[in-house]
């Protein structure tokens, strides 16, 4: 009787749940893990990607900014609001893609050296392995990010989670457009 009102205790908690928005899904691939993130009610960053993505073929280095969706969302309106590039619906206007343009990399992983973004913009980028063993990445020196598909042997492309050196804050952590 014990188990049977456990199994009953435990299928009304998860009856409750919503499942639609867990995704224990983690991609090892960049542009899965994209798609994935897209999902996020505020993920206009991600969304903005999506249709660069579609048109690129290759492995990708993706850099996105370290924090919640929200704080993303709210730092790329005001940099595009600031920068006279202010849109109703930033993932689908010029400053979307601009911004995904400006944050991808045709390369499977960055790598120390100079290094091209979508947008044709060069970029300094200096890697090394941290005391940890895991490979992180300075980029223009004031975005540093870590490859969070790195540990995937297979891995296809990269995804960097990204904060500013400077000031430790990863909303303001992508690369300008």
């Amino acid at each position: 009787m014990k188990r049977f009102l456990a199994g009953v205790l435990l299928l009304l908690s998860c009856s409750a749940c919503d499942f639609q928005g867990l995704d224990l899904n983690h991609p090892s691939d960049a542009r899965k893990y994209v798609q994935a993130c897209a999902r996020g009610a505020e993920a206009i960053h991600c969304r903005a990607m999506l249709p660069i993505l579609a048109t690129t073929t290759g492995e990708v280095a993706v850099i996105l900014p370290g924090t919640g969706d929200t704080e993303i969302a709210a730092a790329l309106r005001a940099y595009a609001q600031e920068t006279g590039q202010a849109s109703p619906t930033f993932e689908a206007s010029a400053a979307g893609r601009a911004y995904a343009r400006a944050n991808i990399f045709l390369v499977p992983r960055l790598s120390t050296g100079t290094m091209t973004s979508l947008d044709g913009k060069t970029h300094a980028v200096v890697c090394n392995k941290e005391g940890t063993g895991v490979e992180g990445c300075v980029i223009d020196g004031f975005l540093s990010g870590t490859d969070h598909l790195a540990s995937y042997p297979d891995a296809v492309g990269s995804v960097y989670a990204s904060y500013n050196i400077k000031d430790q804050k990863a909303e303001t952590a992508f690369l300008p457009f």
